[in-house]
């Protein structure tokens, strides 16, 4: 499902409003987003106004997966 998954940096590192950035493609699409206290902002577009095929619950699903080693 998702391919070329890259943990960008973290913006205002230690900071109060320190976020993750992250991108990565599906089917040629790229997405990328924010990511800070367990909820995820996305740029556009949104994983789910693409395809139907594309829920965008699943993808945030994936994406936290694959963002986990990153959280302390």
């Amino acid at each position: 499902m998702i391919e070329n998954f890259q943990y960008e940096k973290e913006i205002f590192d230690g900071l109060p409003h320190e976020v993750i950035q992250f991108s990565f493609t599906i089917k040629d699409y790229k997405f990328a987003g924010h990511y800070k206290d367990g909820e995820i902002k996305w740029f556009q577009p949104l994983p789910g106004t693409i395809t139907e095929e594309l829920v965008r619950e699943e993808v945030e699903e994936v994406v936290l997966k694959k963002l986990r080693p990153y959280l302390s």
